[in-house]
């Protein structure tokens, strides 16, 4: 039900609306992963998270760094790609596929510490959610979410397994309109439950 309202709200279904900035990153990621175009997708990465308000406050994204700076991170997103666009298909590979996911954000946590840039878990999270959709995003809503449905707020690996087991219990109740990957769909439901509540 959650999943159909964030599809169906207004800024949603325009064309250029800023919901569609997920759908644009991820698609570049994709298509572009083998090519190594890093210039290219520093700048789809930089033009998604300003999309979300990631630029702003204490990041100094946007006060003090171009899109440029996001290259060294765009090295780190693609080790490993296809293996994090691989999803778990039952609950045994859950811990395997955390696993991995959890070293790429370290990885990422620490590049972003090491130039000054303020490494939150929404920041994080945003990344690998518009890159590989392999987090949702863990911001105030999602964390409602979470909290709604008794899992763990705090973003680790005990989280995001919690996510994924979720995603199992769930799924089948799930329409198979939506060609997004699973945790891009938790995250929609966690983003709209997250806002009416």
């Amino acid at each position: 039900e959650n999943i159909e309202k964030f599809r169906s709200s207004e800024c949603n279904t325009k064309e250029n609306g800023r919901y569609r900035s997920w759908e644009i990153v991820f698609k570049d990621f994709d298509e572009h992963q083998d090519d190594k175009d890093y210039d290219y997708l520093a700048r789809s990465l930089a033009l998604y998270l300003a999309s979300w308000g990631m630029m702003r406050g204490s990041s100094k994204l946007l006060t003090d760094y171009n899109y440029l700076i996001h290259i060294p991170a765009v090295q780190i997103i693609l080790v490993d790609f296809p293996e994090l666009k691989n999803y778990p298909q039952n609950e045994k590979e859950i811990d395997a596929y955390v696993r991995l996911v959890w070293k790429k954000i370290t990885a990422l946590k620490n590049y972003y510490s090491k130039v000054g840039i303020s490494p939150t878990d929404t920041l994080l999270t945003k990344i690998m959610l518009g890159t590989e959709a392999a987090t949702p995003a863990y911001d105030q809503y999602f964390k409602k979410f979470l909290k709604a449905n008794g899992l763990t707020q705090k973003l680790g690996e005990q989280s995001l397994k919690e996510v994924w087991a979720l995603w199992f219990k769930i799924k089948s109740d799930l329409s198979n309109e939506v060609d997004y990957p699973p945790v891009k769909l938790l995250d929609m439901a966690g983003f709209q439950y997250g806002q009416e509540n």
